[in-house]
This record gives C-alpha cells, structure tokens and sequence, in this order.
C-alpha cells in the first residue's frame, strides 16, 4: 500500500522534469530565435548604412569626375584656342 504513493509521487516528479525539461529546450529556442531575429535586424540596418553611404561616395566620385572632365575640356578648349 505504501509503494503506490511513492509510484504516483516519482510519475508526479518524473512528468514535473520532463516538462522542465521541454520548456527549458523551448526557452532556449526562443532565445535563440531573438538573438537571430535581432541580428538580422542589425545586419539590415547595416547593411542599408553601407549601402547608403557607398551612394552617398559613388555621387560625390561622379562631381568630382564630372569637374574634372569640365576642367580638362575647358582647358583643352583653351591651348587648342591658343595654338590657332
């Protein structure tokens, strides 16, 4: 008679670390499912930064060539103007 509420305290114990168990995998899983939601949020914002700014360099490259091609066809213009 005694060994049934032992029985039914261990199945109570034994049910009590399998559910701590689970949820500790499925915390765990969420943990990392945030650090990779989290991440790629960062690696986007990033990624638009880098993006942003590589515009922001390849418009100040074409002034910068555009002035010189400027430059160099008005001086050209200038010693073919005074070679004639």
């Amino acid at each position: 008679m005694l060994r049934h509420p032992i029985a039914a305290l261990l199945r109570v114990l034994w049910a009590s670390a399998a559910f701590l168990f689970t949820a500790s995998i499925v915390g765990i899983a969420a943990a990392v499912a945030a650090s990779a939601v989290l991440l790629g949020f960062v690696v986007h914002r990033l990624a638009g930064l880098i993006f942003h700014l590589s515009l922001a360099a390849i418009k100040i490259l074409g002034s910068v060539g555009l002035g010189t091609l400027i430059l160099t066809s008005a001086f050209l213009g200038a010693v073919r103007a005074r070679q004639a």
